[in-house]
């Protein structure tokens, strides 16, 4: 099945091309050229749309439900930090303890894509807000 999604492509200033989309939650490419980084971008979108796929499930009760909602939000907690260290190399405990506080998993993806974009760690801060998130 085919679809057409808008993906929005920006030039990095270390040289390299960063593609993403609004549409599809998770897509992150990144390539040499804007050609090598929309077929590296059709390649993501193909893999996320074989997991959702995989993942589809006719019934969950409400506590599985609860469950896979609270797993999602540790998931992306546990893949906020690990980008944050990855990418600011910053001491980024104080910044963790306000994204810990948030249950959201929207707005938790928010923060994740915003890691692939943002120049500086305090970008992410003014995102996140809260006691810790503007130390």
């Amino acid at each position: 099945m085919e679809r057409i999604v808008k993906i929005h492509v920006e030039k990095l200033p270390e040289g390299l091309y960063l593609a993403t989309s609004d549409e599809i939650q998770g897509l992150v490419a990144q390539g040499r050229t804007v050609a090598e980084t929309m077929e590296i971008a059709r390649d993501v979108w193909v893999e996320i749309n074989k997991i959702e796929e995989e993942g589809k499930m006719p019934y969950i009760s409400s506590v599985e439900r609860i469950g896979y909602r609270q797993g999602k939000v540790e998931g992306r907690k546990e893949a906020i930090g690990l980008g944050l260290s990855l990418k600011f190399g910053d001491d980024v405990s104080l910044l963790m303890a306000s994204i810990r506080e948030i249950q959201d998993p929207d707005r938790l993806s928010m923060i994740m894509n915003a890691i692939f974009t943002s120049c500086s760690i305090e970008e992410i801060r003014q995102l996140v807000g809260g006691k810790h998130g503007t130390a």
